[in-house]
């Protein structure tokens, strides 16, 4: 079921809004849209709520600008922020011109869905943000990866059997000897295999007669 989305004031979305919430911004500037069109998105800016314990709530972004000091860090800079979210909402909507909405989670962030927001926030605040032109390089020079062969597969029907194994050659007159040739009033005469007679040797397990 589509909730209707209802405008609250800003005081209201910043005592409801909970850490992993994300509030998305829209504007109509040359930037704005270009930003819309090359991440083909409705949107231009993303950030996040991170609101702990009985600290006011804050937010969690990138961004090319330096207006707002980084709660994190303690200084101006350009890149992974963390902001006053009150400060950070009215700079957007008022200097930049943007739309604002809330997006809230379904299920509230638990302890130790915060604690592993404390560290990436700890490990990537600061990042740089790269320049408009180093990311429209990036965009447009980047060519898309080249799509892998497709190979089909044979049919079942059409695979090949595997082969036997090797047989071990004999030769045609071990299996089906010929018969002798004979001349006129000579009889057939047959091969008989040469039997070498050999001495009888007593047996060792039977015992030798007495005398």
């Amino acid at each position: 079921m589509r909730v209707p989305a209802k405008p609250i004031s800003l005081d209201e979305a910043l005592e409801m809004t909970r850490t992993g919430d994300v509030w998305l911004y829209r504007g109509r500037a040359v930037a704005d849209r270009a930003i819309q069109i090359s991440t083909n998105s409705p949107v231009n800016h993303v950030g996040m709520t991170v609101a702990l314990d009985d600290l006011p709530p804050l937010m969690w972004h990138a961004e090319l600008g330096r207006s707002l000091p980084d709660l994190w860090a303690g200084g101006h800079h350009r890149g992974v922020q963390l902001h006053d979210l009150r400060a950070a909402v009215m700079v957007w909507t008022t200097r930049y011109g943007q739309r604002a909405w809330l997006r809230q989670l379904d299920h509230p962030a638990t302890r130790q869905a915060e604690e592993e927001v404390l560290r990436t926030i700890a490990r990537l605040d600061g990042t740089p943000f790269p320049s408009t032109a180093r990311l429209a390089t990036r965009w447009w020079g980047s060519p898309d990866p080249p799509p892998a062969k497709l190979v089909r597969p044979r049919p079942v029907l059409e695979r090949r059997r595997p082969r036997p194994a090797p047989r071990c050659p004999t030769r045609r007159r071990d299996r089906h000897p010929r018969p002798a040739r004979t001349t006129a009033g000579t009889p057939p005469t047959t091969r008989t295999p040469a039997v070498t007679q050999q001495p009888p040797t007593s047996n060792p397990l039977r015992p030798a007669p007495s005398r």
